[in-house]
């Protein structure tokens, strides 16, 4: 049965599509508004099932019977013709930010764009200041917008990546003569986004590997065959290289191919000082070619301390590795709570019976629940009359366990005025309060940093949630001055959160490593909407250690009465 939330998708879709193709008002807003209606309702399995859609206050007949051929057929035949009848550019057109529908389609009017090539060379020519509604201001943002999705089209986000991956390395497995097989490059190293794969091989020859990968579902086209590197496309448009090597060999071209160009480039330099030159065939010292078995040796070859691929990115990595000061770096395994879950009281798929349920089974500790505060429309916010029943349910059922599964949270939206959404004395109910931006994106840097300064300041404030408003792919990072806001987080004991969403990996590993110095803390949490969204919170372990945290750097690896001490912090 399809979901409530792949419902309201395709209503939103077939609004746009509408709205594109210049339909009556009217009919845009009809599943505008479906889609809004839907977005309340606690029992659609059991509307759905029983065919009363049309039940629902915003869904008439027309409406609710597409829902049940979407159901049954998995598609609604109406909105695929509609949306093949547009050319497929205005939806990128559509992802630049201040480009909705309306304007998308007074510039496919009008000026007949429909394509990013197009659009860009009316902003650069001139063009589009002549359309009505179009100003300097907008020209600018939108010229932004392309840049920013010309530079991240062909960047893939780490869970697809990791998908992809696990399914070549599973095909190549079944090849019986391989010994070794690894991932590398910037997916080893767990980069946020990745532009393609790179895998290792040995012991199976060319043809062999070139045959089961052709074998491949997803398998599109070979780019090049040759003895030690094969590349070729799948289907979705993803560019994998596989590089076949020789057993002795297998070790120094992992390290290689893993990189970073920067890491590699200043390890040459540094391998220098023992006469020895490193490449991916081996170490050479005196014309005797040194075959590491691991890559432990090959480091401690270079009189240096084993770096976790996570930190080679020629970011001082060398220096402390040289002086035996490489952290031991967090594990997912630390973790002992589950923190910034959404639950079916809101914009969740399980309830928190199921929740509790869960973590009994799973080896955590603890869940902290935080659903949306009231302002966030799209989430279908908790509003007040609610609050109650929420809260007493989470103590029934931690008494019902008798032990405290579940922890009162909730993810409460940053207003444009820096106010949080509730007023002191309703934040006071609960044991966790993630303060997050979800709209007002576009506010200047001042104005943003203005913001956040106001929701630290607010004495039930613990975290700081995907502190960038990033969307990995999607939507660039809005601007802040990150000196201010960090110092003031810290001045004030709100931590950050490392949110593991594939698409957010926010806060950004870069600056990680500065703030652990600086004295802040973190937590690493999934920002599930479902159970198995949970699993994301091994890509935030990837970027905590990325950015050289240890387990006593995120505090959601205490206990769930020792992480809500920590988690008052100086506000204790």
């Amino acid at each position: 049965m399809i979901t409530k939330e792949d419902v309201i998708k395709k209503l939103e879709l077939f609004s746009t599509c509408l709205e594109l193709s210049g339909a009556n008002i009217f009919k845009v807003r009809a599943y505008h508004n479906a889609s809004i209606s839907l977005e309340s309702v606690q029992n659609f399995k059991e509307l759905i099932g029983e065919r009363k859609l049309h039940t629902i206050r915003g869904i008439g007949n027309d409406i609710s019977h597409q829902i049940y051929e979407l159901n049954e057929t998995g598609n609604i035949k109406a909105l695929k013709d509609l949306k093949s009848s547009l050319p497929d550019g205005l939806f990128y057109m559509l992802k630049i930010e201040g480009l909705g529908p309306k304007r998308v389609r007074a510039l496919y009017k009008e000026l007949k764009i429909d394509n990013l090539k197009k659009l860009k060379k009316a902003c650069e020519g001139g063009t589009l200041l002549k359309l009505n509604g179009f100003g300097p201001v907008l020209r600018s943002n939108i010229l932004k917008g392309i840049e920013f999705l010309e530079k991240n089209s062909q960047r893939y986000t780490v869970d697809i990546a990791t998908d992809i991956s696990e399914k070549v390395i599973k095909k190549l497995k079944t090849l019986s003569k391989i010994s070794k097989i690894e991932i590398a490059g910037s997916l080893r190293r767990k980069r946020e986004t990745v532009k393609d794969i790179d895998i290792l091989i040995s012991g199976a020859s060319p043809d062999e590997v070139s045959k089961k990968i052709s074998d491949m579902k997803e398998f599109k086209e070979f780019i090049s065959k040759g003895d030690t590197k094969i590349a070729f496309k799948l289907r979705n448009g993803f560019h994998v290289d596989i590089r076949i090597v020789k057993d002795n060999e297998f070790v120094t071209a992992l390290h290689h191919f893993t990189g970073s160009k920067e890491h590699n480039v200043q390890l040459r330099h540094l391998s220098k000082e023992f006469d020895i030159k490193i490449n991916e065939y081996g170490l050479e010292k005196k014309e005797k070619v040194i075959h590491p078995e691991s890559e432990e040796e090959l480091f401690n070859i270079l009189n240096m301390e084993y770096i976790p691929p996570e930190l080679r990115e020629g970011r001082g990595e060398l220096e402390a590795a040289k002086k035996n000061r490489i952290p031991k770096l967090i594990q997912l395994s630390d973790l002992k709570g589950i923190v910034h879950v959404h639950t079916l009281f809101y914009d969740g798929k399980k309830t928190l019976e199921e929740l509790a349920d869960f973590v009994k089974r799973s080896g955590f500790s603890y869940i902290v629940v935080t659903d949306h505060s009231q302002s966030s429309r799209i989430a279908n916010g908790m509003k007040l009359d609610k609050l109650h029943f929420y809260l007493s349910e989470i103590d029934s059922i931690n008494k019902k366990y008798g032990e405290k599964l579940l922890v009162k949270g909730i993810e409460c939206d940053i207003l444009t005025s820096g106010e949080l959404d509730y007023p002191n004395h309703v934040l006071e109910n609960f044991e966790v309060v993630i303060g997050s931006v979800h709209s007002g994106f576009s506010m200047d840097k001042a104005s943003m940093t203005k913001r956040l300064l106001r929701a630290i300041d607010n004495p039930y404030m613990n975290v700081l949630g995907h502190i960038s408003g990033r969307l990995l792919t999607k939507r660039k990072a809005y601007d802040f001055d990150k000196e201010k806001v960090f110092s003031s987080a810290i001045d004030s004991g709100v931590y950050l959160e490392i949110n593991s969403n594939p698409y957010r990996l926010d806060v950004d590993w870069r600056y990680i490593k500065n703030l652990k110095e600086a004295g802040m803390k973190f937590l690493i949490t999934p920002d599930a909407h479902s159970i198995e969204d949970i699993e994301n919170i091994k890509y935030g372990v990837g970027i905590a250690r990325k950015g050289w945290l240890e387990e006593k750097d995120v505090i959601n690896t205490h206990e769930v009465y020792d992480f809500l001490k920590a988690l008052k912090g100086v506000k204790a």
